[in-house]
């Protein structure tokens, strides 16, 4: 094809030129696809929100515990005005168990319960965190006048000390009137509450000892606001020789015996464990409930041997 030939074709061609009115109006009235799309995910991000929320009201609930001095469980508790109010009732078969209180630490977690009629709370009693984790009871008590009830369990697992714990408490039978001869009586009462756990502090350890064949390693000492809890390692004797009776004495006791005491003398043990590993090596759990003192007395006798260490609160 000659220029000329092309040349004479452009000039002949026709071209439709746009109506700006008609286009601009069908711009302005298109819907922008970014803007279809911000909706949903405007709730969805709401949704989520909310979901996370929830959850961490639910998994860290320490916000919402309430702590106040509770004249006897406080001191039953030794935690005096530290004690979480809780009131959770539960009746079943004719019984009615209320939680009164309760207090956490990093040593123990104490609970107080009230029966009405009265009973006493047996071995069918379980206590689980928002974790989904059970605790084991590691004492009680039981006035079978007043129809109170102190039970000891063992320390709320990390992240509880973080975040507070939700815990459900799962009572399964009763002791009426606490005659252990009575036949138990069955129920199903489910108690919940809130608590704060106290955080411990740990102090510099106690120098070894050493009780005839007995060797005494300390390895742990801290006090919280509420309590004071020692452990100590045992090795040179077996369990069963801490266990023999000490002779001449009208009620034999036990040849090895530990004790917390306070400045006047006056003993603030609450409880005490012993357990022995696969090599033989007694572990030793003390825990006391503390006083106004700063200063505690570690007494450890084995038969006629004695050992004592002081301890200073900082």
């Amino acid at each position: 094809m000659t220029a000329e030939l092309l040349e004479r074709r452009l000039e002949a061609l026709t071209v439709e030129v746009p109506d700006a009115g008609r286009v601009a109006a069908l711009v302005l009235g298109s819907r922008p696809r970014s803007q279809a799309r911000r909706w949903p995910r405007t709730a969805l991000s709401v949704v989520a929100a909310m979901v996370l929320t929830a959850l961490v009201a639910y998994f860290a609930p320490s916000a919402s515990t309430v702590v106040a001095r509770v004249p006897l469980a406080g001191d039953a508790l030794g935690a005096r005005d530290r004690v979480t109010l809780v009131g959770d009732s539960a009746t079943s078969n004719g019984y009615t168990i209320t939680l009164v209180a309760a207090y956490a630490d990093a040593t123990r977690t104490e609970l107080i319960f009230h029966s009405s009629p009265v009973a006493s709370l047996g071995l069918g009693i379980q206590m689980s965190d928002q974790f989904g984790r059970t605790y084991i009871v590691s004492s009680s008590f039981s006035n079978l006048v007043t129809g109170d009830i102190r039970v000891e369990l063992d320390p709320l697992a990390w992240p509880a000390p973080l975040t507070g714990a939700r815990i459900t408490v799962q009572i399964k039978q009763l002791n009426p009137d606490g005659d252990p001869t009575a036949a138990p009586v069955m129920g199903a009462w489910i108690l919940h509450a809130t608590l704060g756990v106290d955080e411990a502090t740990s102090l510099a350890l106690p120098a070894p000892a050493t009780l005839g064949h007995a060797r005494l390693r300390f390895t742990s000492v801290v006090y919280t606001p509420g309590s004071v809890a020692v452990d100590f390692e045992i090795t040179g004797v077996s369990f069963e020789d801490l266990q023999l009776g000490v002779s001449g004495d009208p009620k034999p006791k036990p040849a090895f015996a530990v004790d917390v005491l306070d400045s006047n003398g006056k003993s603030i043990m609450s409880s005490s464990d012993e357990r022995v590993d696969w090599l033989g090596v007694i572990h030793v759990h003390v825990l006391g409930y503390r006083t106004t003192d700063a200063r505690y007395s570690i007494v450890a006798t084995y038969f006629a041997d004695r050992m004592e260490r002081t301890i200073t609160l900082s």
